[in-house]
């Protein structure tokens, strides 16, 4: 207890020590299917090739704070992720501290969404067809 309350971890006399809210996969895609909010996957551009929640919009954690997320207006619902919950739970409380109001951190990352057996896309998937005819040299 008095670890929590040094550190600053949710404890029952401190519940309210972080600015986001931790959800679950299936609150998760209720979140996304009702109410659609910005879906920040936070991870690296190669985890983001490799698979991610359809909509997702790549902000690598460490590009983050020099990032246009900014922009978006602070009443906006923001869900955060990456591939376990570390990384995306920083970027929660990190968009929090800046003024928004509904951030939420998806716990347990994408490999919870996984687990779940929600659909996860790959980047080729989002990229927009064409009929473009590559001519030889």
């Amino acid at each position: 207890m008095i670890a929590g309350l040094y550190f600053g971890f949710p404890t029952s006399e401190n519940p309210s020590s972080q600015g986001y809210e931790n959800i679950g996969p299936t609150k998760a895609k209720g979140l996304i299917a009702s109410k659609d909010p910005i879906v920040l996957d936070v991870r690296t551009p190669d985890e983001f090739e490799d698979g991610h929640v359809p909509g997702a919009v790549l902000v690598p954690v460490d590009e983050l704070k020099g990032s246009t997320v900014l922009e978006i207006p602070k009443d906006e619902e923001v869900l955060c992720y990456c591939r376990s919950g570390h990384r995306s739970s920083w970027a929660a409380e990190y968009l929090s501290q800046r003024g928004y109001v509904q951030a939420y951190n998806l716990s347990g990352g994408i490999l919870a969404w996984e687990n779940r057996g929600y659909k996860v896309v790959e980047a080729r998937e989002n990229k927009p067809r064409c009929s473009c005819v590559v001519l030889g040299e």
